[in-house]
């Protein structure tokens, strides 16, 4: 019987988010689109607080998109998708899919700097930056075979075609549901759910058969 896909996945060694930023207390309950008029009609604040409203989930795509060997980029990437989102908002047809929008830039740009050669390269070192838990590595019976897996684990899900690796991630390791996903990449659910199918099946093929993930 293989390992769970959580402690599996809590392995690849990729650090937390920043802290949630405090809302304003007057932009706290605006709605999305609601900010955005706010913006565009002179209220640079309202722009902040989107920021601060959508940062941690961004964070968090951006890091899911990336993997465990660009993790570190994942601020710049995010910061950078914001930069250009600030001077485009106003190409937005409709304000209250800010978030889907806010989303699709910043998967675009992570996509992005995984296609440069030099991220190309980082990632074939990225078995080096998978470090085991504490408790676990007070196990010596278990390290060689959790090491071992996790490695192959993170090699397949790489191996993966875009966006299944950073489906696989957001679901199994952030623990995002299926509509959460959907907004993310600005999809259907139904897309999603043949996302996962799809990983899953393919997942199951490079690891020799072996089931990591079970069917939701």
């Amino acid at each position: 019987m293989g390992l769970s896909a959580r402690t599996l996945l809590l392995m690849v060694g990729v650090p937390e988010p920043p802290l949630d930023r405090r809302l304003h207390p007057d932009l706290a309950a605006v709605p999305d689109a609601d900010l955005v008029r706010r913006y565009l009609t002179g209220a640079p604040e309202a722009f902040t607080a989107l920021v601060e409203r959508h940062h941690a989930r961004l964070f968090r795509l951006a890091v899911a998109t990336l993997g465990a060997a660009h993790a570190s980029a994942a601020e710049e990437v995010v910061q950078d998708a914001l930069m250009a989102a600030y001077g485009t908002l106003d190409r937005l047809d409709d304000p209250s899919r800010v978030r889907s929008w806010l989303s699709s830039i910043v998967y675009r740009r992570a996509v992005d700097h995984l296609r440069r050669p030099r991220a190309r390269a980082a990632g074939a070192e990225e078995s080096e930056l998978l470090e085991l838990p504490a408790d676990e590595a007070e196990r010596p019976d278990h390290r060689a075979r959790l090491h071992e897996r996790r490695i192959l684990l993170e090699r397949a899900i790489r191996r993966l075609a875009p966006p299944l690796p950073a489906v696989i991630r957001l679901h199994y390791w952030f623990g995002c549901t299926v509509d959460e996903i959907a907004v993310a990449l600005d999809v259907r659910p139904g897309t999603v759910k043949s996302y996962l199918f799809r990983a899953r099946r393919r997942l199951h093929e490079l690891l020799g058969g072996d089931e990591v993930f079970s069917d939701d």
